[in-house]
């Protein structure tokens, strides 16, 4: 598998270039300052490099100009917010420099310029299985894989007659299972190689979930370090499928499932933020959903932190989030509370409606704008889909200014509670 080295500080570009690579079976290795990719350089000896020039601590042109002294063989493409880069005479005569594409940066045209100069190698699956089938942790025997990343695996096992979910997690890469168990289910993620930052998201998604019990939250039965370099979670397993695969499928839910699908979220999402839990990353893809059951449990608490020390942290320009469901003070990398999550759940509460999003643009960075400075318009063909009164609790909650949006999910659930019995079924 060959690595592509990304240098970019902007959190929603990394995501993106992440997705997309680790989708075309690269290896994918992120830095977010000049510093911190020419460590990576260095350690990981990558086979291409995306650099943005305008990044903190040591420039990219700097970095640029170390390649060019000591790794001439590296190619890089640059990419940049500003016009005209390629038109810099220092980095024109840098014969590493394979290409230059502005932001926002046209995915397959940069693929098809990379694989012009690294033509890709095929991946081969190893034939050794290192996997943990029929083994046994804390009393449940592990049965079969069903996802697996970068650094962690997701299994399924019983504990009895009780089906549970066990994450795990290796904090030497070496040791993850690599054989055939994963590959009917295999989902690659992107490698984190801070060690200290993959142990603390996996470490705070277990201490959030023990902190609330609710049945629209997946439950956590037990957490802890195994043989020495290994984390685990056990949680609850339920029987459903993201909502994205739903949407995908469908496009768009029927009103009143939606609405019941919506009032579910919103329940769970009261619990946490009772807890002074705020989620961050709420999106459809994060939510389990069984429809013959009509019942949902949300997952993914790794990006869930308290708001007190969510607001110290984004002092320090922490962004997180997925682009398209992030509200507008999440995409400044301000403070976030519990109003974050509303408009978060606004975007979803639409999206099931109408099976489209509230912003429809080329790039991340575009969309991020859009949920900042556009004002959010119901489509007219859309408007026969939900009646005003749920429109208008929508536009509410994707108010730009999160103190014109619904100031909890407990009065948004008293709005939707009441206007749900005016809809017949």
């Amino acid at each position: 598998m060959q690595t592509i080295l990304i240098v970019e500080d902007n959190k929603a570009y990394q995501e993106l270039y992440s997705e997309f690579f680790l989708e075309k079976k690269y290896r994918v290795i992120q830095a977010f300052t000049g510093d911190e990719g020419m460590k990576k350089l260095i350690h990981h000896n990558p086979d291409v490099l995306i650099l943005d020039l305008a990044i903190p601590g040591l420039s990219g042109r700097s970095l640029l100009m170390e390649i060019k002294r000591h790794n001439k063989n590296l190619p890089v493409f640059i990419v940049s917010g500003r016009v005209g880069m390629q038109s810099d005479p220092e980095i024109e005569l840098c014969s590493q420099v394979k290409g230059f594409f502005e932001k926002p940066v046209p995915m397959d045209k940069l693929l098809e310029e990379i694989i012009k100069v690294v033509p890709q190698i095929p991946t081969e699956t190893p034939l050794e299985n290192k996997g943990w089938i029929g083994k046994k942790i804390q009393g449940c025997t592990i049965a079969e894989c069903i996802g697996r990343g970068g650094t962690g695996v997701v299994y399924k096992a019983k504990r009895g007659k009780i089906d549970v979910v066990i994450k795990i997690l290796y904090l030497n890469k070496s040791h993850a299972p690599n054989g055939q168990e994963a590959e009917q289910n295999h989902t690659e993620t992107v490698e984190f190689d801070d060690t200290e930052e993959r142990i603390a998201r996996f470490q705070r998604e277990g201490k959030i979930l023990t902190q609330i019990a609710h049945p629209n939250i997946i439950s956590l039965y037990d957490a802890g370090l195994l043989e020495g370099d290994t984390y685990f979670i056990i949680m609850e397993y339920f029987d459903g499928h993201g909502l994205d695969i739903l949407l995908d499928k469908e496009r768009r839910i029927p009103l009143k499932e939606a609405i019941n699908i919506v009032e579910q979220i919103a329940e769970g999402m009261l619990a946490a933020h009772k807890k002074d839990l705020i989620q961050r990353d709420l999106k459809p893809s994060n939510i389990l959903y069984n429809r013959q059951a009509k019942c949902l449990k949300i997952i993914d608490f790794g990006s869930a932190r308290a708001i007190k020390v969510e607001q110290t942290l984004t002092q320090q320009g922490y962004v997180v989030g997925t682009p398209l469901y992030m509200s507008p003070e999440q995409c400044l990398g301000s403070a976030l509370d519990h109003r974050s999550d509303i408009y978060s759940l606004g975007v979803i509460f639409f999206q099931l409606i109408t099976g489209a999003l509230p912003f429809i643009k080329d790039g991340a960075m575009q969309i991020l704008f859009a949920h900042v400075y556009e004002a959010f318009e119901w489509p007219p063909q859309y408007r026969y889909l939900a009646p005003l009164g749920i429109q208008n609790m929508i536009y509410k909650m994707l108010d730009k200014s999160k103190d014109k949006r619904y100031p909890s999910m407990f009065d948004f659930l008293q709005d939707l509670k009441k206007i749900k019995q005016e809809i017949p079924s």
